[in-house]
């Protein structure tokens, strides 16, 4: 999990190393709902939160916002890259 910044508000962002984010959604169908996808992201409703979700190289990014999602870096398979690429995100905000 990071958590991103504008210096204003504070958007967390999960990350989670997926095979499928489809197939994610698939498991989470129960909990979200039918997620909708537009321009390659999902919005979904989590009870009276929204979430929206991508995929990239591996890993699945959840957001409250589509635009926190458009601030994901690319992440590597190993948990090493991953860690640095988050310490990264941090720090640009």
């Amino acid at each position: 999990i990071a958590v991103l910044t504008d210096d204003v508000q504070f958007q967390p962002l999960a990350m989670l190393p997926v095979k499928s984010l489809d197939e994610l959604l698939g498991v989470l169908g129960p909990m979200v709902g039918n997620p909708q996808k537009e321009n390659g992201v999902y919005k979904l409703q989590a009870g009276p939160q929204e979430l929206f979700a991508k995929e990239k190289d591996g890993w699945a990014f959840l957001g409250q916002s589509a635009e926190a999602l458009a601030k994901t870096v690319r992440v590597l398979g190993d948990r090493e890259a991953a860690s640095l690429d988050a310490r990264r995100l941090l720090r640009r905000g």
